[in-house]
């Protein structure tokens, strides 16, 4: 019972990668254009 967590991370773990990624990279630009390009 205490391998089904890590079984459901381990197949879902490529999705959960990419959506945290594009999140950060999401988050990344809002502030470029929040506050450097304001500058620029």
């Amino acid at each position: 019972m205490a391998m089904f967590p890590f079984l459901v991370l381990k197949w879902r773990s490529s999705l959960l990668v990419s959506m945290v990624a594009a999140l950060f990279w999401a988050v990344l630009l809002w502030l470029f254009f929040a506050l450097v390009f304001p500058v620029l």
